[in-house]
């Protein structure tokens, strides 16, 4: 496991133990934060490094019973000092329904060690009980999640009407290739 990752979950240990036991400071927490750290919310809103100490603080014991599981961990790009890494948070809290999310974070290293410069989530899971995202719908396709916005807020056109080498609804596309309509 590259140091990157292995950053993801020392640091979620860490909120753990702060939002479930009160267990921990903040500062040791800030400390893995590089100083210019930026966050979206799940809201869309940016905040900076005081800001999520403040929201350390704040719920400090505030969840009992909290357990953060880590899955789908990977490096999407390195580079000598940095990475961008993908994983899937869920948040577990006693007699409530699991809130996950697919975020990002972008890592610099200062002085040997990675720090947390940029982070937010892709797209919240569920996405159909997300109050916020009217007009995007959540497709499943090969085991990973796509995001499609529809204009209509109905239901979406299928791709094969968008795409002319197919045989279905070629016929109805001006630029469908003539002869032969399909690809296989």
């Amino acid at each position: 496991m590259d140091r990157y990752l292995k950053e993801v979950i020392d640091l979620h240990v860490l909120i753990e133990a702060q939002f479930a036991r009160a267990e921990g400071t903040v500062a040791a927490m800030l400390e893995r934060f590089h100083r210019d750290f930026k966050m979206v919310t799940p809201g869309g809103a940016q905040i900076g490094l005081a800001e999520v100490a403040s929201l350390f603080a704040q719920r400090a014991g505030a969840q009992p019973g909290l357990s953060i599981e880590l899955n789908g961990l990977e490096t999407l790009a390195h580079w000598p000092d940095g990475a961008v890494v993908r994983y899937r948070e869920k948040h577990h809290l006693p007699r409530q329904q699991a809130k996950t999310r697919l975020s990002t974070a972008v890592f610099t290293v200062e002085e040997g060690r990675p720090l947390w410069r940029y982070f937010g989530p892709i797209i919240p899971v569920p996405l159909a009980r997300a109050p916020w995202v009217h007009g995007l719908r959540l497709m499943k396709s090969s085991g990973a999640a796509d995001i499609k916005w529809n204009k209509q807020g109905g239901r979406g056109r299928s791709h094969r009407r968008n795409w002319p080498e197919t045989d279905v609804g070629a016929a109805l596309c001006r630029e469908a290739p003539r002869g032969r309509r399909s690809i296989a």
